[in-house]
């Protein structure tokens, strides 16, 4: 059996996620993407968007960028209104894996950072760690980097 890039990434960061003992549903799967519910039936259910980078952009700052088609923005649209606890999980991969990133956030901080209200060609997310930093931030198509926000 081949393990995609994308169930690789994705897998590594749910080791990180899921609590012992509890269910993992997968909703849905695409060639980037994956949406499933974590620790179903319990206080702590979320849904999860997920989305990889295996490396970051060039640059002094680590910076992924992960895009959003306007179809993948209908669905996500979708998704928000049908699952109220959605959440965004992206990995932010690095050459020395066990140094990747994993970014979580609110579906309405993507929200903000997407701006679906406009049409346009496609859509943006980018995550940002400085250098040496741990903290790490997000900005995209509806915000500007200098105004990024900290997640």
């Amino acid at each position: 059996m081949v393990i995609s890039q994308r169930d690789f990434y994705c897998g590594l960061a749910l080791t990180q996620m899921m609590e012992p003992g509890k269910s993992l549903e997968l909703l849905e799967r695409s060639h980037s993407t994956v949406l499933l519910v974590c620790n179903k039936n319990t206080k702590d259910e979320k849904t999860l968007y997920m989305k990889y980078r295996s490396t970051p952009e060039t640059g002094t700052d680590s910076t992924w960028n992960f895009t959003f088609t306007p179809e993948e923005m209908k669905r996500v649209q979708h998704f928000q209104q049908k699952y109220p606890n959605l959440s965004f999980l992206f990995v932010c991969g690095k050459k020395d894996w066990p140094k990747s990133d994993i970014a979580i956030f609110s579906v309405k901080q993507a929200m903000t950072c997407l701006h679906p209200f406009y049409e346009r060609p496609s859509y943006r997310i980018s995550i940002r760690k400085k250098s040496g930093g741990r903290k790490m931030e997000m900005y995209g198509t509806g915000v500007c980097k200098s105004k990024a926000v900290r997640i």
